[in-house]
């Protein structure tokens, strides 16, 4: 249940009419869809068993990308309406229920790392991602 702060400071039950945003952890970075981490797997043939399934294929693939790209920061974050690991260029940790307008410089993803992140991963879809915790259901 959620709760909001009353005028006077008091937490009280929100109300049905108020519709409150999950306070969260945004990411700002490339998913890696699975379609791509499977393509990425089998062309690095990274899965070596016959009976492999799409699960193993995937998660060679995160654990290759994120090796051969210098161990970036990497979150599971909702993408649409499913969760992906996303390689973060820039992680707002203050919990916000809206992505930051401003980042500070220093703490984003050099070129140099971003070129070398490339090199491993289709990079599309660059944006602002939901960190999932595992807490809450995806609103």
């Amino acid at each position: 249940m959620y709760v909001q702060l009353s005028p006077t400071g008091q937490l009280v039950p929100a109300s049905s009419h108020v519709i409150l945003r999950p306070i969260m952890t945004w990411v700002y970075g490339w998913p890696l869809y699975d379609r791509d981490a499977i393509k990425i797997a089998k062309k690095h043939d990274l899965v070596q068993r016959p009976d492999a399934d799409d699960y193993d294929y995937i998660e060679a693939a995160q654990l290759w990308v994120g090796r051969n790209a210098g161990s970036p920061r990497a979150l599971c974050c909702w993408v649409g309406e499913d969760t992906n690991l996303v390689f973060a260029a820039y992680v707002d940790y203050r919990d916000r229920a809206y992505p930051p307008q401003k980042v500070f410089v220093d703490e984003m993803m050099s070129e140099k790392q971003a070129r070398r992140l490339a090199r491993c991963m289709p990079l599309r879809d660059q944006d602002w991602y939901r960190y999932c915790d595992g807490s809450q259901p995806h609103r």
